[in-house]
């Protein structure tokens, strides 16, 4: 006879802390400041994505596209924050605010951040309306590690050995949680 399994005996949601901030693109540079924010701990790969593709996402958010939420781990003891998952997300949010690459719009059009009308502060106009979500979680090192390992193996196009070198960290004490 086939053992089943229960799926309340593996489901382990993730244990977020709090609710989901929404941080809009005129606020992401000063936000990721803010928590001095590193976008490549060690288990973290590489810049992967290609100006194609940062085109691409940053044309899907701005027409208005859902994204999944920025994973974000914060280091209370160091004032310091980690990035799990959304960091490729983030850097192309960046090129395009700094006029790196352009947002590619669903009808074909290229819009660079220059190309926006400008707010009564010479800012940019509409920024404030488009968000990337944030989403925290207190995960020891090696549960991040983990973590990243499981959700980038499933689909996302990284390579064995960046899924193999996020497992690897798993076993180490990186510096306490700095």
């Amino acid at each position: 006879m086939k053992k089943t399994t229960k799926l309340s005996d593996i489901f382990q949601p993730t244990p977020f802390m709090g609710s989901p901030l929404p941080v809009s693109l005129r606020d992401l540079r000063r936000a990721l400041d803010n928590d001095q924010t590193d976008l490549s701990p060690a288990y973290q790969r590489g810049s992967v994505w290609s100006a194609e593709q940062q085109a691409a996402f940053v044309g899907h958010l701005l027409s208005g596209g859902e994204v999944l939420p920025i994973i974000v781990q914060r280091l209370p003891e160091s004032g310091r924050a980690e990035v799990l998952d959304g960091k490729q997300r983030i850097e192309a949010c960046l090129s395009w605010l700094a006029g790196d690459v352009p947002a590619r719009l669903p009808d074909g059009r290229e819009i660079f951040v220059g190309d926006l009308d400008l707010d009564a502060r010479g800012r940019p106009a509409g920024l404030s309306r488009v968000d990337l979500t944030f989403r925290y979680v207190n995960l020891p090192w090696a549960e991040r590690c983990r973590f990243y390992a499981r959700l980038n193996s499933a689909g996302t196009p990284h390579t064995k050995e960046q899924i193999a070198a996020a497992l690897a960290l798993a076993g180490q004490n990186w510096m306490a949680d700095r």
